[in-house]
């Protein structure tokens, strides 16, 4: 069974399962928080609810940058691979060509 675990976000309890991720519920919660808070400003009268949006909204948004970057990133990496393996067909043809009696 998972673990139970109190989290606090933006000035409210909440109580939360594990769910076995490596990272701790208690990291994501304090990320979420401050993402909060960071909206929100000292003199903020927004709800809770409007600025809860808004952090979702910008966390999304960070998850699908991060999601590009790493298809972009992926996909050069196809390239080079690519690249090096054609590059290793040439030389073994040329060495094959080369070593031939």
């Amino acid at each position: 069974m998972a673990s139970k675990q109190q989290v606090k976000i933006y000035g409210k309890t909440y109580t939360v399962k594990e769910t076995g991720s490596d990272i701790p519920i208690s990291q994501l919660a304090e990320y979420v928080d401050s993402r909060m808070k960071d909206l929100a400003g000292p003199q903020s009268r927004m709800g809770t609810i409007d600025v809860a949006i808004l952090a979702a909204l910008n966390i999304a948004q960070e998850l699908f940058e991060c999601r590009n970057d790493k298809e972009l990133k992926e996909k050069e990496n196809q390239k080079v691979f690519t690249d090096i393996d054609q590059k290793a067909g040439a030389m073994a043809q040329a060495l094959s060509r080369e070593l031939k009696p």
